[in-house]
């Protein structure tokens, strides 16, 4: 990284692991169990905050929030892994695997009167992170001086993903961003929308070629 920085400061070098999660991350899906987490800095303990809708862990009904991690075994193990004291990341890592296959999670979940530890077996399935996907909501707009309202469509866009494996084995259902955006246009243009505000705070960046697609979307000519 050092060589790509002096060399061109928009290249990186992503090792196998990295790049896996950059992949997942841009194709807002990946196989797990559906949970987000949070470890504890000082007790290096790591703790489920958020239980996604819709994925494994939410259809288990087997976990619950505020439920600590103390150790992650494979269904063919004897042995559960501690993972106290672990890197979030890491912990992550043991927690993934491929879809159909099942983890074992050992927590420990406190109540108003007692301590429990569990084992709790979880099937992993694919899990779809929607909340970063791009949004469109509608506004009626109201003109004072011209006694006249407008109806807006806002197009929020949290990041320019795309599912770079499933476009490169021409998959025709790998999502991106520009597609979907494209879809929501589409939508404004048959409610009759009078303009758009697209949206892009807290754009964290991602894909150039569906950053490049979406301008495109809203300019005819010219270099982008």
């Amino acid at each position: 990284n050092a060589f790509t920085d002096v060399v061109d400061p928009h290249t990186n070098y992503y090792p196998p692991i990295a790049y896996q999660e950059f992949n997942d991350d841009m194709k807002l899906s990946f196989e797990g169990i559906g949970a987000k987490l949070l470890r504890d800095e000082v007790s290096g303990v790591t703790m489920l905050v958020e239980i996604i809708p819709d994925g494994p862990a939410f259809k288990g009904g087997l976990l619950q929030k505020f439920d600590e991690l103390l150790g992650v075994k494979e269904e063919k193990d004897d042995k559960f892994k501690d993972i106290v004291g672990l890197d979030l990341n890491e912990v992550v890592r043991t927690i993934k695997g491929p879809a159909n296959t099942t983890v074992i999670l050992k927590v420990r979940r406190t109540d108003a009167t007692q301590v429990n530890i569990l084992e709790i077996p979880i099937n992993r399935g694919k899990v779809n992170s929607k909340e970063d996907e791009a949004t469109i909501t509608y506004e009626r707009v109201f003109d004072n001086e011209l006694k006249n309202s407008y109806l807006i469509g806002v197009l929020y866009l949290p990041s320019f993903y795309r599912d770079f494996d499933g476009a490169n084995r021409g998959d025709k259902d790998a999502r991106s961003s520009a597609a979907d955006v494209e879809a929501l246009l589409i939508e404004a243009q048959k409610n009759k929308v009078d303009g758009i505000i697209l949206n892009l705070m807290g754009d964290s960046g991602g894909s150039l070629t569906d950053a490049i697609k979406i301008a495109g979307l809203f300019i005819n000519t010219g270099p982008i």
